[in-house]
């Protein structure tokens, strides 16, 4: 999933009510949400992403959540070599954001060269009686 534009939420790929995505040896790369959140991902509403072994890079947010935003009791696992890398977010959260009773969690991957242009979470911005587990 490479080069889109949405307005609002999930640059690059959007998972809402109960949806159960897996994302396997693929990129999610240079997507943007101009007015919402999560620039390559959005993770809402009690949904799953399940990424190993990609990519989730160069998305760009002008509010939170440069790689990815997950909220409304969300989980995200990011495992098996994964990178977060190189996201922006105009707010809080360049690589990703947990909010809302979201879980992200990440093994045996990284978070790195994130950048978020307002008040700190470069790599994560945990909220809201979210988990975050590396």
């Amino acid at each position: 999933m490479a080069c889109t534009a949405v307005l609002q939420h999930g640059g690059g790929l959007r998972a809402e009510n109960l949806a159960q995505v897996n994302i396997t040896n693929s990129a999610i790369q240079g997507n943007a949400a101009q007015m919402g959140v999560g620039g390559g991902l959005n993770v809402v509403d009690l949904a799953q992403i399940f990424a190993a072994g990609s990519v989730v890079s160069n998305n760009t947010v002008r509010a939170i959540g440069g790689g990815l935003y997950a909220g409304g009791n969300a989980s995200v696992h990011v495992t098996g070599g994964s990178s977060v890398q190189g996201n922006t977010a105009g707010g809080n959260g360049g690589g990703m954001v947990a909010n809302d009773n979201a879980v992200v969690m990440v093994t045996a991957s990284s978070v790195q060269g994130n950048t978020a242009q307002e008040n700190g979470g470069g790599g994560v911005d945990g909220r809201l009686l979210s988990t975050c587990c590396f």
